[in-house]
Formats: structure tokens, sequence, C-alpha cells
């Protein structure tokens, strides 16, 4: 994928449409994500941020509005198209690690790689590699009900990188895990988005995981209410582009003040 720019576009996710118990998970968030950025999305449970993850991972379609990896909307995508872009294009590392207990490390790790047509050698091999960047390769052969909440995460990371994807979708990554591993799982995140150059997307409710982040959205009750840039990781283009529409706005917002001020003179 040549551009690999997230757009959200006056996105809302609607459940029960137009009944009484319709629930607005998502509102209105409309942003952009660009190739190499550490975002995070902030905000108590509940406020939308694993929607708009979901969202942008094509496990969730929108009830208004659209996202769009490069030139490609997701909503426009094949079956067979979203199919490569969860398996290719995005890693996903969730609270409850989700490995698969009758299967060893290795073999969890190798799983999205089998469906890829290529010698089981070359796969457990790139398997390998992950763990022993993670400094879990001694966990290889064991099950995951063998291993502590951090090591799980790291099994989990290195299963999100196997097939090597732009993003890594992070939902709540460390919200089982006790401070020493938590910080150790954040460094990982970190470390992918400094030194591979991976794009990360980290949802979570705890304001000490914010100094990770180049920007920080803040939500609540299903809407981003406000951008928080701490390192600036947008091409110039669209930092000048947001400031030509922050300008226009505010011009827009004076001279409807200046209109209401004369019509009530």
């Amino acid at each position: 994928m040549s551009d690999s720019t997230i757009r959200v576009q006056n996105l809302s996710v609607i459940y029960n449409q137009g009944k009484q118990n319709e629930v607005r998970s998502l509102q209105e968030a409309d942003f952009t994500i660009y190739p190499g950025e550490y975002v995070i999305f902030f905000g108590p449970s509940g406020c939308g941020k694993s929607t708009l993850l979901y969202s942008v991972a094509s496990l969730q379609s929108p009830t208004i509005g659209d996202v769009s990896v490069g030139e490609k909307s997701i909503s426009m995508m094949t079956k067979k198209e979203k199919y490569a872009y969860r398996r290719m294009g995005v890693g996903m590392v969730f609270q409850a690690f989700y490995l698969i207990s009758s299967m060893n490390v290795l073999d969890n790790v190798c799983l999205p790689r089998v469906f890829l047509n290529e010698d089981k050698r070359v796969r457990r091999e790139a398997g390998r590699q992950l763990l022993r960047r993670f400094g879990i390769e001694g966990q290889a052969d064991k099950y995951p009900g063998q291993l502590s909440g951090g090591q799980k995460q790291r099994v989990a990371i290195a299963r999100a990188l196997v097939n090597n994807p732009e993003f890594i979708l992070a939902d709540e990554p460390v919200g089982n895990l006790d401070s020493e591993s938590a910080q150790t799982v954040l460094g990982i995140l970190k470390e992918l988005n400094e030194r591979d150059k991976k794009t990360i997307i980290l949802v979570t409710h705890d304001p000490n995981h914010l100094a990770y982040g180049d920007r920080i959205f803040h939500m609540k009750d299903g809407r981003v209410l406000r951008e928080e840039i701490r390192k600036d990781k947008r091409p110039p283009e669209a930092v000048r582009a947001n400031e030509e529409s922050e300008e226009s706005d505010h011009t827009q917002y004076m001279v409807l003040s200046l209109k209401s001020l004369f019509i009530s003179i």
C-alpha cells in the first residue's frame, strides 16, 4: 500500500437505530492518521474508543461516514480485499490476549501465516525471530496456560507482527498486566513505532500512558472532544492545511459574531 494514511470522515456507529434502545457508540468522528504516527484514543470506558478502533480494522461497519486507507474506502472493499487488509495490513493486540490454549506459543505466533502457502520452516523461523526479539524464545514450546500475563501479551504482539503489517492496533493492551509487565509492553509498542516505523493506534483509559503518544484524541460519550499534539509527525502540507482550516473556521466565527451583533443592534 503506497499511501498508508488513515482517513476517518464523519464516522458514526449507531446500534438499534430509530428504536427506543438506540445507542450512539460513536458520533461524527473526523480525523486523519499519518504513516509512522503513534496515536492514542483516550477516555473512560464506554466512550467509543474500541468501536473506533474496530472501525479502522474493518471489523465494525459504520452507520454513517467512512474510513479509508490510502485511496481505498473500507466500505468499498470486496470481502477478499477486507480479508487481505486485516491479514496483512493490520496487527491487532487485545487486552484479553486471545491466544489459542491448545496450541503452543510458536504455533500461536505463526498462525496468521498458515494461509500464505509458504514453507513451514520459513513461517516458524519468522515466528522464532520475533520471540527472540521479545525475549521469550525459551517459551516457544510451552502453552499459553504456562505463561505469565506479560509473556502472553508479548506472544500476542509477536503474532500481530508476524505478517509485517503497517498498522498495530492495540485495545487496552496492558489492562490485565501488573505495572512492570505493562511498562515492558508499552516499551515494545514505542520501539515498534520509533525503530520499525509502524503506525501505532492505542486505546486506553489510563492517563499514565499518554506520554507514549505523538497525538492524543480525548474522547467522551462517543465523541472526539479535542486533539493534543505532543510530537508532530504529520507531513508539512498536512500541518499547513490544518492551520488554514482553523484560520478559516476562526474567520467564519468572527463574521457570524459580527453579523449577530449588528442584527441585534
